[in-house]
């Protein structure tokens, strides 16, 4: 009672400074409930069942502004897709905003105190850390550990849909999971190995089933299958003791976390009785923990070799996984510069997660808007013939990949329409007054919980235009020919094609929603519910 009472008065307070700064408090959001806990339960009941940015969308549109305010149990929190204020927090200001003790809780028990999970000196002692590792020479390194598992991954597919569906998703996700796993920790987990799920004739549940052909397959919220018991991993990713694979307990952990995070500060009540991420947890820091050690051990046994002998053959970046010349990884590289196996894990578990998850979406994403749009396929693929070859005998390098801008407009045109991260979370540390783009100031009182969306704002009409939600990879040539986004709003370039965005859209949801023939949705990172199930057809 008294903790209602405290921000009653600080809400007048808040009004006050507004007032003397000349500026005003974001529009905001009520509910009936206290607490405004009916407008949780509603928003949670949406994110489960509807399109993403619908919540969002609606609200802007009925308040007619980009950026709004909501208190959720008694805290400020401010939602915002205005361009001029994520300018502010993420280059301008970036100082004042942080993750925020309630995120940073959330997220601590998977991913640690690693360099995603930290704010301030602590931060920038672990990217200083991992930094001097991505360098071009090295990336340039293992290209081909890339170059070998995407030609399993293709491989696999090309079997499989001789005779049924494939789910992209899964095959993506599998192939980046083993690809960054090689990179980063030196040792594969072999999830391609498992056997890829077959389809089922069922359909999903769907956004909205009037319109939107649902994907095939069994529906699980992730982007990675979780296993059902008859997968055959290798035993090095698989905990005995838990029955996991490492697969399994990794997008269990994830998943988690996004729903700690939609439950806001409501979280540790829901899970009082128990850590719903421990026995995920057991398994992904016994499998890394085991990996850390043997190259702990390796590093000294090097150091006493060079010690007596003087410097001779590398041994230390070799291990099973790798074939012809030593390739460093991640893991080599983080050895050299700490001996505390604790730091070690929890970077090699933040870089494994921001690196799997946003390649695997931006995969499956890419993927189903070229099955969507056979015209941009065939000019992508006349592209990539003309530098690289009819063949597959020529791989791609860095330099051959500059030589593609059109890969690259497809590759930005997708990211644009499915951002791998939608939305982001930040905590202002001292009061500001946001000037959004349309010059009306907002009071933002210190601690407020924001989340900004990069969803909403690269599907802005007035960033984009007309067809801000057409797949045109165009667009992103156009820029390259000199014409900025204003240029090409004021023209009308790539005008909206009647067929792709009804007239019967509903206010603030997404005109795409009722052309998808997926169910994009997100945890961390965006998904599709039941997966992407592609055929093939021999053409000619």
């Amino acid at each position: 009672m008294l903790h209602i009472l405290y921000t009653h008065i600080l809400s007048l307070y808040y009004i006050y400074r507004a007032r003397q700064l000349n500026a005003q408090l974001l529009p905001a959001v009520s509910g009936r409930w206290p607490g405004n806990f009916d407008l949780l339960r509603q928003w949670l009941g949406i994110w489960k069942s509807g399109y993403p940015g619908d919540i969002a969308g609606r609200i802007m549109n009925q308040l007619g502004v980009e950026s709004y305010g909501v208190k959720l149990f008694w805290h400020n929190t401010a939602f915002t897709a205005d361009p001029a204020i994520i300018r502010e927090i993420l280059t301008t200001d970036h100082a004042n905003y942080i993750k925020g003790a309630q995120v940073t809780s959330a997220m601590h028990s998977v991913l640690g105190s690693g360099v995603f999970n930290t704010n301030g000196d602590l931060w920038r002692f672990h990217r200083s850390m991992s930094r001097p590792f991505f360098t071009r020479d090295k990336l340039t390194r293992i290209v081909p550990t890339f170059v070998r598992h995407a030609d399993k991954a293709l491989d696999l597919f090309d079997k499989a849909s001789l005779h049924a569906s494939v789910d992209i998703q899964d095959l993506a996700s599998k192939f980046t999971l083993d690809a960054a796993t090689e990179f980063l920790f030196g040792t594969c987990v072999h999830s391609l190995d498992a056997a890829l799920p077959s389809p089922i004739t069922t359909p999903s549940p769907s956004p909205s089933s009037s319109n939107v052909a649902s994907s095939k397959g069994k529906s699980s919220e992730t982007i990675l299958p979780l296993s059902n018991g008859t997968n055959t991993l290798d035993n090095i990713s698989h905990d005995h003791q838990t029955g996991k694979s490492f697969p399994t307990a990794f997008t269990s952990a994830l998943y988690t976390i996004a729903s700690r995070l939609r439950s806001g500060s409501l979280w540790p009540l829901l899970e009082i009785t128990k850590d719903s991420t421990k026995q995920d947890v057991i398994v992904i820091r016994r499998f890394v923990r085991g990996i850390v050690e043997k190259a702990l051990a390796r590093r000294d046994a090097k150091a006493r070799k060079e010690f007596v002998f003087g410097t001779g053959p590398s041994d230390f970046a070799s291990s099973d996984e790798r074939t012809g010349e030593d390739v460093e990884t991640l893991l080599d590289h983080l050895v050299t510069v700490s001996d505390d196996i604790e730091l070690i894990q929890d970077e090699l578990i933040n870089i494994l997660i921001a690196g799997r998850d946003t390649t695997a979406s931006s995969i499956t994403f890419a993927t189903y808007l070229l099955s969507q749009h056979p015209e941009v396929l065939e000019k992508l693929a006349k592209e990539v013939s003309d530098i690289l070859g009819s063949t597959s005998c020529n791989e791609p390098t860095l330099d051959s990949l500059r030589r593609m801008p059109y890969l690259r407009a497809v590759i930005n045109e997708t990211l644009r329409l499915f951002p791998a991260i939608p939305l982001n979370l930040r905590d202002s540390i001292h009061e500001r007054v946001w000037t959004d783009s349309n010059g009306q100031r907002f009071y933002v009182p210190p601690g407020t919980s924001i989340t900004y969306s990069i969803f909403h704002l690269h599907r802005s009409p007035n960033l984009w235009g007309p067809d801000a939600n057409v797949f045109r990879p165009e667009r992103f040539m156009e820029q390259v020919r000199g014409k900025d986004l204003k240029e090409t709003r004021e023209q009308g370039l790539g005008r909206v094609d009647p067929r792709n965005v009804p007239s019967s859209t509903p206010t603030g949801v997404s005109p795409r929603r009722a052309v998808e023939r997926i169910w994009p949705k997100s945890h961390l990172s965006m998904f599709v519910e039941g997966g992407v199930w592609l055929t093939t057809r021999v053409v000619g």
